[in-house]
Parts: C-alpha cells; structure tokens; sequence
C-alpha cells in the first residue's frame, strides 16, 4: 500500500509540472464576470486582478459588471 502512495505522489507531481510548462493560447479575448455593480470594492479588485493576470497570460482580459450574475 505504501509503494501505491509513493507511486500516486509522484504520478501527480510529474502531471502538474507537464501542465504548468504547458503552452496555452486563448482562441479569443477572455472575460471576466464580476456578479456585482461597477465601482464596488470587488470590481475594483477584480479589475487589479485581471490586470495581473494579463501580464502573465499575455492576453487581454474585459471586465464586464453584470449584477445579479451567478457567481458559481
């Protein structure tokens, strides 16, 4: 059972560092949907928040307020 475990692990470990030197390329502009009105302290950090993923996905990222949205 030990030796399962052992196996497990490492399995995991060699799939996650395959996907993160995985090259990903959105085929289009990618939208965040904020659940809440503009102005509010969440857009606000959701905005920050996109402008940082940005620079790590070297992708535009809209921002779109849509109170009521569901947000699950």
């Amino acid at each position: 059972m030990k030796k399962f475990g052992i196996l497990t692990l490492i399995a995991v470990l060699v799939f996650s560092v395959s996907l993160a030197h995985a090259k990903w390329k959105p085929a289009r502009p990618i939208t965040l949907i904020v659940p809440w009105a503009a102005g509010g302290a969440t857009d606000q950090t959701n905005r920050v928040l996109a402008g940082e993923m940005e620079k790590v996905l070297k992708q535009k990222i809209a921002v779109v307020n849509q109170p009521g949205a569901p947000s699950g």
